[in-house]
């Protein structure tokens, strides 16, 4: 790789320099040819995993935008709907067939949204599990609806950056 140029090199006073682990400037002529090559193999692949992760958002908007609308024309044409069971047949003929099932979402939702620290009751809340505390169930009627919005927001937004 040429000295000359570096796409991530800052000019000081006309000299480029390149910023080490701890965030020094450095300069460019004095980093080792094995890192500049190291530095652009890693730059290269980062650039593919963008271009693919873009690639995978637009098929997954695709793919919500073609199942709500079959799902839209299933309800307003034949006054049905798909179930989990019908989903899982279909993951079953995708090759999925002991790999994943619906309610796989559930858990990996429960999981990830425990890992990021959201509140438990609104997980559980989310889920439609009944709380354990039957009497703080008969009195605690909020809806929580914002808190609700807000973590399943969280939850499609990081399905998104996937």
């Amino acid at each position: 790789m040429s000295t000359a140029k570096h796409p991530a090199a800052v000019d000081v006073a006309g000299t480029p320099y390149l910023r080490d682990a701890k965030g020094s400037l450095v300069p460019l002529a004095a980093v080792k040819p094995v890192d500049l090559l190291m530095d652009e193999t890693v730059r290269a692949i980062l650039t593919d995993a963008r271009e693919l992760s873009a690639l995978i958002a637009a098929f997954k908007a695709r793919t919500f935008e073609r199942v709500g609308a079959f799902q839209a024309l299933l309800a307003q044409e034949y006054g049905t709907t798909v179930g989990e069971k019908s989903i899982g047949a279909l993951y079953d003929r995708a090759g999925f067939e002991g790999r994943h099932v619906p309610h796989g979402w559930r858990a990996s939702f429960s999981t990830m949204m425990n890992e990021k620290g959201a509140d438990g009751a609104d997980i559980e809340r989310a889920l439609a599990h009944t709380p354990k505390d039957k009497v703080k169930a008969a009195y605690d009627r909020s809806a929580r609806l914002q808190r609700l919005r807000d973590l399943f927001q969280d939850w499609s937004d990081m399905l998104v950056g996937i």
